[in-house]
């Protein structure tokens, strides 16, 4: 894989993840501003939303 199109999926993982975070904390009831942190964790909330499910 070329230098170009692994930094794009990387880009694309790293804003995919903060999507998700945002929409997880959405969906567990948090405010606007809590929505924003987990935004910025990104990833690291999907884990700990997802370990908690279990």
């Amino acid at each position: 894989m070329t230098k170009s199109k692994s930094k794009t999926v990387a880009t694309s993982g790293i804003s995919i993840g903060c999507l998700l975070a945002m929409i997880l904390s959405y969906i567990a009831g948090h405010g606007i501003t809590i929505i924003i942190f987990h935004g910025f964790l990104g990833w690291i909330y999907v884990i700990f939303f997802t370990v908690g499910l279990l």
